[in-house]
């Protein structure tokens, strides 16, 4: 424990036949303190969010997170309901605490980028109306069409009555 303490490391790292730092163990040393200093408007949501969705992974080692699991994990969140744009979200979260323990020399690399991400439909999704909704839309355009000329005309009736100019009547549609 002593030499992982003068080595700047966890002292349980490599105690207990455990082999290397979990990723809770790095979250609280390593990473929080990373991201507050170099994040600190998203630090809060982000260890939120580590811990919200990756909490059970805490008490494992940092190997343990493998392209296979981190694909189970993206694949259960598919099934749920979750939006491909939210797991790719959340997956990118992951990377970013994963990427800096290979650079902190705990990884070798970060399995996240192996993964396959999730497929993100950037077409508009284009939605039409139907008949009550179209007749009720096209209601309220003529009411606020009839509204718009009648406001006109009191106007001009109000300029004439004070000898200023008249603005031209609204005859078809509301401007």
């Amino acid at each position: 424990m002593l030499g992982n303490v003068a080595h700047g490391r966890h002292p349980l790292q490599g105690l207990g036949g455990t082999d290397g730092i979990t990723l809770g163990m790095f979250i609280a040393d390593t990473y929080t303190a990373w991201v507050k200093a170099s994040r600190p408007r998203t630090a809060g949501d982000t260890l939120e969010k580590l811990y919200r969705h990756f909490r059970t992974w805490y008490p494992e080692s940092l190997t343990a997170i493998t392209v296979e699991r981190v694909e189970a994990w993206k694949a259960r969140c598919l099934n749920e309901g979750r939006s491909p744009s939210t797991v790719l979200r959340d997956l990118f979260t992951l990377s970013s605490v994963l990427r800096r323990a290979v650079k902190a020399g705990e990884l070798t690399e970060n399995p996240v980028r192996r993964v396959d991400k999730p497929r993100i439909d950037r077409r508009g999704k284009v939605r039409f109306l139907d008949q009550a909704e179209e007749s009720r839309l096209r209601d309220a355009l003529k009411a606020r069409d009839e509204q718009m000329q009648n406001l006109r005309t009191l106007a001009n009736e109000r300029r004439q009555t004070r000898r200023e100019r008249v603005l031209p009547p609204l005859t078809h549609f509301g401007t």
